[in-house]
């Protein structure tokens, strides 16, 4: 059963005052929706922070994708008709009366002075009427300084068969506050306590249990809500605890999701395996071992790798789930796992406090924590053994800062994940600098207990190189993530199924491997591909079926279908300028050729920069489809040494990749933008391939690596006539090649000026010292023969021979 959500919270308008709590709300139902309503949920607008989807609180929503999200949500193309689908709004409402008052749902563009208002509920409420989906929830809570909306408007009117229930906030003549005791809308607060099970000795809350708490809790404020249902009862949330739904504790976790295998779904999908699903976590077994065996003989090790390598599954269904499996009385493990953040130091003070302590015991902890690192020589190491003590509630956290080391004492094992957010989310050089420090001193004390493991993508080496300390560290003791091979691939499909007693045809996982081996993001594809079968699975078959067969694979649309439907989703998610800089990415990855299928290339980053396209704008959008599993970026090594203004400090450059070629061939909305820019991207594609070529090379100026003639004339039209489509690093290539050129022109036309001259001054000198003036003309004469043998130019013959005149 498919249970799709539409959370949307806008705090950020232009024209409208901005707002404090609708982000904050849209959260906290979102989280809930997911947590205890088994909800899919589209946030809007959505940004990723630590790899997970947030509510962005100053990101922007367009009236075009506010519409474009709701017509998804409530007439989704293809087959796959959601059961349940919930609409939620926090925001400014605005109310227009030009002789028919007409609500709006306001997007961050809305400005009544140009009469832009924003979504209008009269178009919502065709759009619902319109709507095959069965069970029909929108939740509205708008304000603005005058008047509320008219829920009356979004009415679609009841419908045989259909089960809704519309909620909105106040009456169309009362305004909608902040609660005073939280962070929440009065509202939203009421809300969210209604959603949360148990909160009135429930198990499931349904539609009309919600209304009941939710006129309950309201009764009495300045703000009264407005409630509407027809239908069945819905189910919107329930009990999520594993005792409710699992049998007894007696048997194993692997016994119970047996007995559940169409309800639990062992693949991950584009999420990494957390530690709880070690049991089914396949191909990276001996990379596994190899990483524990190095963790036990050193104190330092790093996991090297391109995005979408499947870096954190390693760490967290591979090494820390194996550890913790195979723990002994002579060998203990505390483990402690972290991410830098924006705040590193923060980070790695948080990752060694007790989280069940109170909120107050927390703040202190990490107070005396931070300070412990920052202020102490060996700060971590001390932090790392204090951790170790068993506290009593009377203790304080690290009353002794010092452990005896005793045999038998656990070791102590800092995990870094993402260790490129020290880079991509940190701006403060001084706590990038502490936080190194910090970890350097830590794995060079002589006696400590501590071992310390990071992860970072492979294009993230190079600006470590700039902390020679810990880079040479990493050098000492690296392991490198590479792609997996056509059986580890294999195995991810195959045995996690057969855990839960599942069969996957033989031809499908025949198919599956054919059509994913080799691509630059396999694990995540794999993952995505495997999770989508499933679903169709748990819909389509019978409670006893035990098989998935490629007519399921045939259903789903294959890979393409797939990872297209993913592809568009996602561009429909970012922001306008967002989708201006993504389309430019996606151009750039794919290989145009005349007659033949299109295909993907791999670019250098450099490739994608110029002045409309600046490096931050480029890094930013990147990094958010990198997180989202769209593009892969890795390195490549160069040739030679590249040039200054393009400078690096080792012979490597950035690359990235397209996740899979299938977009390239069948993504619809890619498909339309080669369309339309086909003539430009052909006539361009081999300037940018000429000037990679050229870069690699090390810019040298030789004239056999440069433009000349033909394709320097071809070349400057494209500078001429489009500007914005070239990179910086062609428009650099262009300019040194016809400097180069017009060097030589000079070069060739200042000698066949000075050689003839040459000639003349040494003839005229050699005629000056002689007596026999026959023989002088004579000689003269060979001169001028000389000359045009040369093949000197026209007006050097005649002065020749003007000079034999004179004679």
């Amino acid at each position: 059963m498919i249970r799709d959500a539409l959370v949307v919270g806008i705090n950020h308008y232009q024209k409208l005052p901005k707002l404090q709590s609708p982000a904050h709300d849209a959260e906290a139902i979102a989280s809930c929706l997911e947590t205890y309503g088994e909800f899919r949920v589209h946030r809007m607008p959505e940004i990723i922070t630590s790899h997970r989807p947030k509510i962005g609180q100053r990101t922007e929503v367009s009236t075009r994708q506010l519409e474009t999200a709701l017509i998804k949500l409530f007439k989704p193309d293809g087959k796959s008709i959601p059961q349940t689908a919930i609409f939620y709004f926090s925001g400014h409402g605005l109310q227009r009366n030009a002789g028919i008052q007409e609500g709006y749902l306001s997007t961050s563009e809305a400005d009544p002075e140009t009469r832009h208002f924003g979504v209008s509920l009269f178009w919502l409420r065709r759009l619902l009427q319109e709507s095959p989906v069965p069970q029909k929830i929108i939740w509205l809570d708008c304000c603005h300084s005058g008047e509320l909306l008219n829920f009356l408007e979004v009415d679609p009117g009841a419908q045989s068969g259909r089960d809704r229930l519309f909620m909105a906030a106040s009456r169309e003549y009362e305004a909608a506050y902040e609660s005073l005791t939280s962070n929440y809308s009065v509202f939203t607060k009421a809300l969210l306590n209604g959603l949360k099970p148990r909160s009135d000795g429930q198990d499931i809350i349904t539609s009309y249990s919600l209304m009941k708490s939710v006129s309950s809790q309201l009764k009495g404020e300045l703000q009264q809500p407005l409630f509407e249902a027809s239908g069945s009862e819905i189910i919107l949330t329930r009990s999520t605890s594993r005792e409710a739904f699992l049998p007894p504790a007696s048997n194993s976790t692997l016994d119970r999701l047996k007995q559940l295998s169409l309800k639990f779904c062992p693949f991950p999908g584009l999420k990494p395996f957390s530690e709880n699903q070690g049991d089914f976590f396949f191909g990276r077994e001996l990379l596994t071992q190899e990483l524990i065996q190095n963790i036990k003989k050193n104190r330092f090790c790093t996991i090297v790798g391109p995005s979408n390598s499947g870096k954190t599954s390693l760490l967290k269904a591979g090494l820390i789930y194996q550890l913790k499996q195979h723990q002994t009385e002579n060998q203990k493990w505390e483990i402690r796992y972290l991410t830098p953040t924006q705040s590193p130091l923060m980070s790695l003070a948080s990752a060694f406090i007790n989280p069940t302590s109170t909120c107050v015991a927390r703040a202190e902890q990490l107070h005396q924590a931070e300070g412990l690192i920052l202020e102490e020589e060996h700060g971590l190491n001390k932090l790392a053994q204090a951790s170790l003590i068993d506290n009593s509630p009377t203790q304080t956290f690290l009353q002794s800062k010092t452990l005896l080391q005793r045999p038998e004492s656990p070791q102590v094992l800092l995990i870094i994940d993402h260790f490129e957010e020290l880079f991509t989310l940190c701006k403060d050089e001084n706590q990038r600098q502490q936080f190194i420090a910090c970890l350097v001193k830590a794995i060079q004390s002589r006696e400590t207990n501590l071992r310390i493991v990071f992860s970072i993508r492979d294009d993230y080496t190079l600006p470590l190189s700039f902390y020679p300390r810990l880079f040479n560290l990493m050098n000492q003791n690296s392991l490198y993530v590479h792609g997996m091979n056509y059986e580890q691939i294999k195995s991810t499909i195959v045995e996690p199924a057969k855990k839960l007693d599942i069969e996957f045809e033989p031809t499908l996982v025949c198919n599956i491997l054919l059509d994913i081996v080799g691509t630059p993001g396999e694990l995540s594809l794999v993952q995505l591909l495997l999770e989508r079968l499933w679903s169709k699975q748990i819909l389509g078959l019978s409670g006893n079926a035990k098989r998935i067969t490629l007519q399921h694979y045939a259903d789903i649309g294959g890979i393409h279908s797939v990872v297209s439907q993913y592809a568009t989703a996602i561009y429909e998610q970012l922001s306008f300028e967002e989708q201006q800089v993504a389309q430019r990415i996606f151009l750039s990855l794919c290989e145009i050729k005349e007659g033949m299928k299109n295909s993907q290339r791999r670019i250098n980053k450099l490739e994608l920069i110029n002045e409309n396209f600046s490096a931050d704008i480029i890094e930013h959008t990147l990094e958010k489809l990198i997180d989202l599993r769209l593009v892969v970026v890795g390195k490549a090594k160069l040739c030679n040494v590249p040039l200054e203004s393009f400078s690096t400090n080792n012979k490597t450059v950035e690359t990235v990749d397209i996740v899979h070629e299938s977009l390239v061939q069948h993504w619809a909305l890619l498909c339309r933008w080669i369309q339309e820019n086909q003539e430009i991207l052909q006539r361009k594609r081999w300037l940018e391939s000429a000037a990679q070529e050229w870069y690699q090379q090390g810019g040298s100026t030789d004239p056999e690596s440069l433009l000349v003639k033909n394709r320097l004339l071809a070349a400057e039209f494209l500078l001429r006539n489009y500007p914005t489509e070239l990179s910086t690093l062609a428009k650099e290539y262009v300019r040194i090649s016809r400097r180069t050129q017009k060097y030589k022109h000079w070069k060739v036309a200042l000698l066949s000026f000075l050689i003839p001259c040459s000639i003349i001054a040494g003839f005229a000198w050699f005629l000056s010292t002689r007596q026999d003036s026959q023989e002088l003309a004579n000689s003269a004469v060979k001169a001028v023969n000389i000359v045009k043998d040369l093949g000197m130019p026209k007006g050097a013959i005649l002065c020749c021979a003007d000079e034999i005149d004179s004679l």
